[in-house]
């Protein structure tokens, strides 16, 4: 959640990809589905949506990238998550910036 995972090839505004993990000890597995909704002013905004990789937690939060439409950096995201810790009892926000 915390690191951008670019697509391996290009992608059109409103198309997507998704990135999935196993679960890891006690953190459970996630799927994260990544969504360009728009590019302007050198500037992609990427949705990305969390959800459980076994289906039963169809979402779990989502947020937004901010990437760098050029050398495809990220600049930013912001996200709301809960489900990840705390026997999925705590709602965690995060924010990046660079």
């Amino acid at each position: 959640i915390r690191s951008f995972v670019a697509p391996e090839k290009p992608v059109a505004v409103g198309g997507g990809w998704q990135v999935v993990y196993p679960e890891k000890g006690k953190i459970p597995g996630v799927r994260l589905s990544y969504t360009l909704r728009s590019v302007s002013d050198g500037k992609a905004m990427v949705e990305m949506v969390v959800a459980g990789n076994d289906r039963e937690r169809p979402e779990m939060g989502r947020g937004i990238w901010v990437i760098d439409a050029k050398s495809g950096q990220w600049i930013s995201m912001d996200a709301t998550v809960q489900g990840l810790i705390n026997g999925g009892k705590t709602t965690v926000i995060v924010s990046r910036r660079r």
